[in-house]
């Protein structure tokens, strides 16, 4: 099955040069909510982005794989600020689509025999 496969990357940059950056001075949050969100259905996520190129500013997020149980419409927001400012750096809006798989709901032996 496709677990662990909904990645989104992110890079940061100033003057058009990679950003580095840390933990130690950068904070990170990704929310992400479906189009159907209120209290039965739906999902909504904040969590925070995982550098994983700390000298070239690159960061991801790994969508859980609960979440890619939902399909429709997803909205995106990602936030990156500097520890000790009072703004954010940069904040991204952006939306994806996630579509029904048609053999999604059975194991793997079912289907390779298809």
């Amino acid at each position: 099955s496709d677990r662990g496969t909904g990645v989104l990357n992110f890079a940061v940059t100033k003057n058009n040069k990679p950003l580095s950056i840390s933990k130690h001075n950068a904070m990170t949050s990704i929310v992400l909510k479906t189009d159907n969100f209120d209290d039965e259905h739906g999902a909504y996520i904040s969590d925070e982005l995982t550098i994983v190129d700390a000298i070239n500013g690159r960061m991801q997020y790994v969508i859980p794989n609960e979440f890619l149980k939902y399909t429709g419409r997803v909205h995106v927001q990602a936030y990156f600020t500097q520890n000790g400012r009072n703004n954010v750096i940069v904040a991204r809006q952006f939306r994806f689509n996630i579509k029904n798989d048609l053999i999604s709901n059975f194991d793997g032996n079912t289907k390779l025999a298809y």
